[in-house]
C-alpha cells in the first residue's frame, strides 16, 4: 500500500496505490489516513474491484440509504408527505440502485432508458462546483465514488476551504465562526440545462423547501476545520445584501485559488475509489475538451454512495450546541427505510418494540396516528 500526496490541494489529498482490496487491515489503515485528509483516491489498476470493495468498505465508511434523506426531511411518516414530484424521484432513484446487495450505491450516468428518463443522477450536462446536501443540516460528511465504466476521459475536480480558513486572522475567524448561511436555489449554478427530474433530485440534495439555516464554519469528523460553502449561499443571517455580497466575494476570491484545488484525471476506465469530504470540500466534473461532452457522458458510469465514517456517524460538525442538537434530531433517521415496512413489522410486534420505535422516531403528538396507521394495514 503506497501513499503519496496529490499535487496542490493544500496538502489535504492523497493517492493510494497497490491497495489490496481483499485485506481488511488495509481498509483500517485507509480509514486512518482518510480522516487526516479531505480527498483519498485509491487506484484500482483498471480492474473491477466493486465486489471486494463492498465486502470490506464498512470498515471505513457507513452507507446512508437514499430513503433516509426523505425521512430526515419530513419525519417518520415521510411517505405521506412527499410531493408528487418527489414521489416520482423516489421511484426513479430506486431504479438507479446498483444492486440491492450494495446499500446506498446509485449510478451517476448520462444514459437514458427507452422512455427518455435518466438512468443515473447528474445526467448529460456540465456539473459545476458543489458539495452534496448543501443546505441540509443533516448533511452526509462523505461521498464515496467508484469508477465503473469509461472514466478515463474525465476528471473529478476538488476544491478545499480548510487552508484558506487556517490562514485567516483570529479576529476574522471569529467573525466567520458566527456566520449563518442563507441559501437560494439556482439549478444553473450546478447543472445548467439538466432535465426536470435531475433538477428535482439535486434540489432535494441542496436547497430543499424546508431547509434550516446552517453555520458557515464546520469541522470534519477527522478534526479539520473549514467553511461549508457552495454557490447556493447568497447571504448571511442578520446581514444586509450589500454587506453579504462583499463578504461572499471575499470568501469566493479567497477559496477559488489553484493552490487549494486539484483536478484528478482518471488513468483507469474502471476500478478506482474516491473518498471525498463533503463538509469543507467542493467538487465538479470535467470531460476531455477534445471530446463531445454528451457522447462521453453516455458511456461514463460512476457509482456514488453518501456515507459517514464508521463509528463517527453522530459527530458534531458545528461550533454551537443549538445547531448540533438540531442536526441530531434529523440524523437519527440516517438508517431509516420504508415506513410501511416498519409498520407492517410492528403490527405483530411486541409492546416493547413499538415503544422503542415511538421513542426514537415519532413525536408524542403523532402517537395516535401511528397506531391508527398500524391498524389500517392489511
Amino acid at each position: 500500500m503506497k501513499i503519496t500526496k496529490v499535487p496542490g490541494f493544500g496538502d489535504y489529498g492523497i493517492l493510494v496505490e497497490n491497495f489490496d482490496y481483499n485485506d481488511p487491515d488495509q481498509y483500517l489503515k485507509l480509514k486512518e489516513v482518510s480522516l487526516k485528509n479531505l480527498v483519498t483516491i485509491v487506484d484500482g489498476g483498471d480492474q473491477d474491484r466493486f465486489d471486494s470493495l463492498n465486502q470490506h468498505l464498512n470498515l471505513v465508511t457507513n452507507a446512508r440509504p437514499y430513503t433516509a434523506r426523505w425521512a430526515a426531511m419530513y419525519g417518520w411518516d415521510w411517505e405521506t408527505k412527499v410531493t408528487a414530484d418527489e414521489i416520482e424521484v423516489v421511484d426513479l432513484v430506486q431504479k438507479w440502485i446498483v444492486d440491492e446487495n450494495y446499500l446506498g450505491w446509485t449510478k451517476v450516468s448520462g444514459q437514458t432508458d427507452d422512455y427518455g428518463k435518466p438512468m443515473g443522477v447528474f445526467g448529460g450536462t456540465e456539473l459545476l462546483w458543489h458539495n452534496d446536501d448543501g443546505a441540509n443540516i443533516n448533511f452526509h460528511p462523505l461521498i464515496n465514488l467508484y469508477t465503473a465504466q469509461h472514466a478515463n476521459t474525465s476528471a473529478t475536480c476538488f476544491s478545499q476551504t480548510a487552508t484558506w480558513y487556517e490562514q485567516q486572522s483570529e479576529s476574522f475567524k471569529s467573525e466567520l465562526n458566527e456566520l449563518v448561511c442563507k441559501y437560494t436555489w439556482d439549478n444553473s449554478k450546478i447543472q445548467p440545462g439538466s432535465d426536470k427530474l435531475n433538477e428535482i433530485i439535486v434540489r432535494s440534495n441542496h436547497v430543499p423547501p424546508n431547509y434550516v439555516d446552517i453555520p458557515l464554519v464546520v469541522t470534519t469528523p477527522g478534526g479539520i476545520t473549514g467553511i461549508y460553502f457552495n454557490p447556493m449561499v447568497t447571504g448571511f443571517a442578520g446581514m444586509g445584501d450589500a454587506e453579504s455580497d462583499l463578504l461572499l466575494k471575499t470568501i469566493t476570491d479567497g477559496i477559488c485559488k489553484p493552490e487549494y484545488q486539484y483536478d484528478h484525471w482518471y488513468r483507469n476506465s474502471k476500478g478506482d475509489l474516491v473518498i471525498l469530504d463533503q463538509c469543507i470540500t467542493l467538487h465538479s466534473r470535467k470531460i476531455d475538451s477534445s471530446r463531445n461532452l454528451k457522447e462521453e457522458l453516455l458511456q461514463r458510469v460512476l457509482y456514488r454512495c453518501p456515507s459517514d465514517y464508521t463509528g463517527l456517524e453522530n459527530f458534531d460538525p458545528f461550533g454551537n450546541t443549538t445547531s448540533n442538537v438540531a442536526r441530531a434530531e434529523r440524523i437519527k433517521f440516517r438508517d431509516y427505510g420504508s415506513t410501511r415496512q416498519y409498520l407492517t413489522q410492528l403490527k405483530t410486534g411486541s409492546a416493547a418494540e413499538k415503544k422503542e420505535f415511538l421513542d426514537k422516531y415519532v413525536p408524542k403528538s403523532d402517537h395516535k396516528r401511528f397506531f391508527e396507521l398500524i391498524q389500517r394495514l392489511q
